[in-house]
């Protein structure tokens, strides 16, 4: 036995309220207030045919290519996992700016590289003041030596601070 859409049931359910009508009352199937009762009948015959028809109708939706209960409790078991796990993973490459699952990719990306550009701007402004501290650090220790040593002491500071910098780069 089969069961009929939703869609074949309400225009079943329309026919069978026109032919109660009759020609005379024709126009009171395009009332609201029949059409409303029309969808909500179908609504119920829908159900119960699914009901009635049980395994039959299930099988063809809920159990693709002869999939037994236990297997589709673990799809969707891996399923369930699988999505929990995209929302773990968005908030991390977002730095938490992301944590619904229901993005769209172009919004990811976007806010994956707003993040990582400004991971990056930290870490240059960071280093710009630790490299801004050094050569303070460098100008004062010139001054404060005598001219005799400023050259050698300048040259090895001068030489630590492009090893600084270029391991920076």
């Amino acid at each position: 036995m089969s069961c009929l859409s939703l869609k074949e049931t309400r225009a079943a359910l329309e026919e069978d309220v026109a032919a109660a009508l009759g020609s005379r009352y024709a126009w009171a199937l395009h009332t609201e207030p029949v059409k409303r009762a029309i969808d909500v009948a179908a609504d119920l015959v829908f159900v119960g045919e699914v009901i009635r028809t049980g395994d039959e109708f299930w099988q063809k939706w809920v159990y693709p290519e002869g999939m037994t209960a236990e297997e589709v409790r673990n799809e969707l078991a891996d399923f369930h996992f699988m999505m929990e796990q995209v929302s773990l993973i968005y908030m991390h490459i977002t730095g938490g700016r992301l944590n619904k699952r229901s993005y769209c990719a172009g919004t990811i990306i976007s806010e994956c590289d707003a993040h990582l550009q400004d991971q990056i701007d930290d870490a240059v402004r960071e280093k710009s003041v630790d490299l801004a501290e050094q050569t303070l650090e460098l100008c004062w220790a010139i001054e404060a030596l005598p001219a005799s040593e400023q050259q050698t002491k300048v040259s090895r500071m001068a030489s630590d601070l492009l090893k600084t910098i270029r391991g920076a780069a």
